[in-house]
């Protein structure tokens, strides 16, 4: 017995051109964290130095269906962890990242990213003795929250392309980084 293909015809290596889709930037993410091996402690906003806001300024956003969403000026971040590499492979670009915000309308949003970080000298240069660290990172998000006005972004994926710079801290042992991370994202539609 044989069933019929869902497959299309044209073989995948055969396509001439991208498949259609649009991008549109949303927001921007900041934060800063600290680290002394694998795992990232993200601080919480103090002042301007952490934060999900739209660098714009602007509070809506008209996404290529014509439906028009709110987005949130400043989101404070109030705590958050994360991981450079995994157990198994500590030296590995895996980028792991959750941040819980304060959202402008008082209620809150769990945001997880999940990426590559890429840093200049390779990605085992934060166990190397060097001062500073700079690279680049991509990450996806998956966003969680109870607000009415920002449950788009709960239904949309959003993906970031930053960077993040770093400096052994001169008040904490010498193993020991903070990190800044900066991204903006973008959401397909």
């Amino acid at each position: 017995m044989t069933t019929p293909s869902l497959v299309p015809a044209t073989p995948w290596g055969e396509r001439i051109e991208l498949l259609p889709k649009h991008m549109r930037y949303a927001a921007s993410l900041e934060f800063r964290a600290t680290t002394g091996g694998l795992f990232l402690d993200v601080e919480p906003s103090a002042g301007k130095t952490s934060a999900i806001r739209h660098l714009f300024d602007e509070a809506i956003i008209t996404v290529p269906e014509g439906i028009r969403c709110s987005v949130p000026r400043r989101c404070d971040i109030r705590s958050g962890y994360g991981q450079i590499g995994t157990a198994s492979a500590p030296r590995s670009s895996n980028l792991l990242v959750g941040i819980s915000a304060k959202l402008d309308d008082d209620t809150f949003m769990n945001l997880t990213c999940t990426g590559v970080a890429s840093f200049r000298g390779g990605s085992d240069v934060l166990r190397r003795s060097t001062k500073t660290v700079s690279g680049s990172a991509f990450i996806t998000t998956n966003a969680e929250t109870v607000s009415a006005t920002y449950r788009w972004l709960t239904r949309r994926q959003l993906f970031g392309v930053g960077r993040i710079e770093g400096e052994r801290s001169p008040r904490r042992s010498s193993k020991e980084w903070t990190l800044a991370f900066s991204f903006d994202l973008y959401a397909a539609f």
